[in-house]
């Protein structure tokens, strides 16, 4: 939910220069031209179907203001997750009570948001914890930059959603879960504050598994610039999985996937008849390609009785432009863990009571 300045601690100084957020914050390209346009995904995190409902699918299922907590299975490195997505319930200027799905619009915030904390001076690490500080004429700006025009409304009702809903991951083997909102916590400028300080700036905890990736070191870099551009949340879905997946991208080693994959991890093609999902997929494919993210794809259906479409298979071949970005997000990826492994050894050499052998005994 979002919190006043009172109930929601300020990062300390030093959080804003913690060396992991450094290397999160450090891509490896060849001009300043090319790092505004990079971000970095999240390993699982931006794997979990959780802005799969449309603001016109909510109007269908609400009722006198109140949402069901709904439930999807997906799939990921090979793991089945079950998520339960809470809905968060907003209070207008009336007192009148309106509960929201996190959607399409809340995704492109958040990732403004982590665009933003890549930069440096916003982004901040501490401890268990990451976030960003900002305005919302820093965030507005940073969305329109990227195709995506948002009223102050807009903006902060997205900001109340990602904080006040609740989004539930529990693994199928029986190995946890986990509970938490998509922003952990949020400190809010009001309209009035606002109005007399446009500077005023708000505060926004990440999920801690995007703490977790951060402090891990599996997030990878990729172009975030194309993502938001494409027109359709499927195209924006499937770029960044495989911006993240696909690490030995190579036009002889094509990315394959099939259609019913897609359809259950992102929840983005729940249609009556499959035929208008499949197209919707192949119009993202096409979008990709246009973008210069696929340079082409071919598709073998699987079919039952009477000619009934059971699956397709997709065998992308990636663009060259899209394997060169692959090939830097490695390269960043190994340089990052190398120097945290370099680190770690002259700490070691430095205070004997910092190895892992010292520390057994």
């Amino acid at each position: 939910m979002a919190l006043d300045s009172k109930k929601i601690k300020q990062p300390s100084p030093e959080s804003f220069g913690a060396k992991q957020l450094s290397l999160f914050q450090s891509f490896l390209c060849n001009s300043e031209a090319e790092r505004d346009n990079l971000s970095n995904t999240i390993e699982l995190w931006d794997g979990v179907p959780k802005y799969f409902v449309s603001r016109q699918e909510m109007t269908k299922r609400r009722e006198r203001g109140i949402l069901p907590t709904i439930e999807r299975e997906f799939e990921y490195r090979s793991r089945i997750f079950n998520v339960k997505v809470r809905p968060a319930r907003l209070t207008d200027e009336d007192g009148n009570d309106k509960e929201f799905y996190p959607s399409a619009r809340e995704e492109l915030v958040e990732d403004a948001l982590r665009k933003i904390a890549a930069e440096q001076h916003y982004g901040f690490l501490e401890k268990q914890e990451s976030g960003v500080v900002f305005t919302l004429h820093i965030l507005r700006r940073e969305l329109q930059r990227r195709g995506h025009t948002l009223s102050y409304q807009e903006v902060t009702e997205s900001l109340d959603v990602m904080a006040g809903c609740r989004i539930e991951i529990i693994a199928a083997d029986g190995a946890g879960d986990y509970k938490s909102p998509i922003l952990s916590g949020l400190m809010r400028v009001s309209r009035h504050h606002y109005r007399e300080d446009p500077k005023a700036r708000w505060i926004a905890y990440f999920n801690p598994l995007v703490t977790r990736s951060i402090q891990a070191l599996n997030f990878r870099q990729y172009d975030y610039h194309t993502m938001m551009s494409h027109t359709t949340q499927i195209a924006r879905w499937m770029h960044k999985r495989m911006a993240h997946n696909y690490v030995n991208a190579s036009i002889m080693q094509p990315y394959t996937i099939l259609f019913t994959t897609v359809q259950r991890d992102s929840g983005l093609l729940e249609y009556t008849r499959n035929r208008d999902a499949i197209r919707k997929l192949e119009d993202a494919l096409e979008e990709l390609k246009d973008k210069g993210v696929l340079m082409f794809f071919k598709k073998e259906e699987r079919k039952g009785e009477r000619g009934r479409i059971l699956d397709v298979c997709y065998t992308i071949t990636p663009n060259p432009r899209f394997v060169g970005q692959i090939k830097a997000a490695n390269k960043r990826h190994s340089d990052g863990m190398g120097q945290i492994k370099t680190e770690a050894e002259a700490a070691e050499n430095a205070d004997p009571s910092l190895s892992p052998m010292t520390r057994r005994r």
